[in-house]
């Protein structure tokens, strides 16, 4: 099999973000949301707070240590590390503000990668990685991909069932399937 370079988003396909980000909302406005309550990428269109707060919160929980408790997607150390020993180049990309924190918790969770970038915007950075496959959650960022040329593959979440599957846009809802996409192709 030709070693493969592929392109992985961190939260929400590697990390457990949005269930963390919902139990501290729950918390701090009384609500119960969860995650099937999500219909769209951009949480202040459910949870009826502005932006600006949504991305203060996600700061702080960077800043703040909570990112280091989250909780791995199911099998996900697993997974990544079979695409590591067949020889595939693992590159991560997110919009983390802590690298530093991020690579102690990969290493905690036994995640194997070769690089992470950490940036606000993924789409220019797409250009320079000459990707195979990338895997994300977002649907902007993975339409964005798929128009450069790359084969995606959309992590399944409440916020992404709007994405219709072509020949170069999977859909994954674990990290078993995302392996059984790269190794039929």
């Amino acid at each position: 099999m030709k070693k493969l370079r592929i392109g992985v988003d961190i939260d929400n396909v590697i990390a457990q973000f949005v269930p963390a980000y919902l139990e501290r909302h729950n918390k701090k406005h009384r609500t119960n949301f969860t995650i099937y309550d999500i219909k769209s990428y951009y949480l202040c269109d459910w949870l009826n707070i502005p932006e600006e707060e949504i991305v203060k919160n996600i700061f702080e929980m960077q800043v703040g240590g909570e990112y280091m408790l989250l909780k791995p997607v199911p099998n996900v150390s697993k997974y990544i590390n079979i695409l590591k020993e067949k020889g595939h180049e693992i590159i991560l990309i997110t919009n983390r503000v802590n690298a530093d924190d991020t690579i102690l918790w990969l290493k905690i969770q036994n995640v194997h990668f070769d690089k992470l970038f950490t940036i606000k915007s993924k789409s220019w950075i797409l250009d320079l990685l000459h990707l195979d496959y990338y895997i994300e959650d977002n649907p902007n960022n993975a339409y964005t991909a798929n128009k450069k040329g790359i084969k995606t593959i959309i992590f399944n979440q409440p916020w992404n069932r709007m994405v219709k599957e072509t020949d170069t846009m999977k859909r994954a809802k674990n990290w078993k399937q995302v392996i059984k996409i790269i190794e039929d192709d």
